[in-house]
């Protein structure tokens, strides 16, 4: 998520930011909501996810544009000021933040994935208990999938 600003596009940096941040901070509430089986809290939250992702998009436009009209050449050029500095330190702790979460929830989401599949096995070959004298199995089951 690397992204150069000229120093007139600082407070379109600022929000894209402020957006990095915000993302991270959803896509934590909703590994919480995951955990804690909050399915209508979980799906707010990718709710929320989508609409930031769309505004991330949307200030990325307006900043390459504003790149284009001011004559900037787009991400090679950037302006060495203090606040120009600090923004783009913020940027990279957010990116930084954003992308360890983002692993995170993709390792939660391929274990589920994985227990469910295992789960879903389970059922399938699962005929009920086995008649300890004859070694066959018995036609009732003992619980439903």
């Amino acid at each position: 998520m690397k992204a150069n600003f000229a120093l007139s596009s600082v407070p379109l940096a600022m929000e894209y930011v402020l957006q990095l941040e915000a993302l991270a901070a959803e896509l934590q509430l909703g590994m919480d909501a995951f955990g804690e089986d909050d399915v209508s809290g979980f799906e707010e939250s990718i709710a929320k996810q989508q609409v930031i992702c769309a505004s991330l998009v949307r200030l990325m436009a307006e900043i390459k544009v504003g790149q284009e009209a001011a004559g900037e050449p787009s991400g090679e050029r950037r302006a060495e000021s203090g606040v120009d500095r600090d923004l783009t330190r913020r940027m990279r702790r957010a990116a930084e933040s954003l992308q360890a979460r983002q692993r995170t929830f993709i390792a939660l989401l391929k274990h589920a994935g994985d227990s469910t599949r295992m789960f879903e096995g389970l059922c399938r070959s699962y005929t009920g208990p086995i008649d300890q004298s004859t070694g066959t199995s018995l036609r009732r089951t003992s619980w439903s999938c």
